[in-house]
């Protein structure tokens, strides 16, 4: 399952950026990978201590799909003899239904996420401040 962030500030902000300088370019996809990590910290602290499986946190993972797309979750051989106890947990089954809610942590984290894109594009265009 893919959680996209779909907001109006970001919207505003949305534009084919393929051809933008290089500078435009890697900020977004620094944001991206700033993101990915904040959301996969999110789950596994919400995964960590599940009484059912006490490795789940272990599976969690991002990986980039591009340099402004990222794929944060569960990933199958992190699980080892866990997998299919792990899927029922997260998306449930025909007889039970979810127990652990995987998409709290980027929900919880928007406003963060929508500001770290933000600051990228400000620093993007405007250039970043001396610190």
């Amino acid at each position: 399952m893919r959680i996209h962030i779909d907001d109006d500030e970001l919207r505003t902000l949305e534009l084919d950026i393929s051809k933008a300088p290089g500078r435009i370019q890697r900020n977004g996809t620094a944001a991206t990978r700033k993101s990915a990590r904040l959301v996969e910290k999110g789950m596994k602290v919400d995964a960590s201590g599940h009484r059912y499986l006490p490795k789940l946190a272990d599976a969690v993972s991002h990986e980039l799909d591009s340099p402004l797309s990222a794929t944060i979750g569960l990933k199958p051989e992190g699980s080892k003899n866990q997998g299919s106890l792990a899927h029922i947990i997260v998306y449930g089954s025909v007889n039970n239904a979810p127990v652990y809610d995987h998409t709290k942590a980027i929900r919880r984290l928007r406003e963060q996420i929508i500001g770290i894109y933000g600051d990228a594009a400000e620093d993007s265009v405007l250039g970043q401040e001396k610190k």
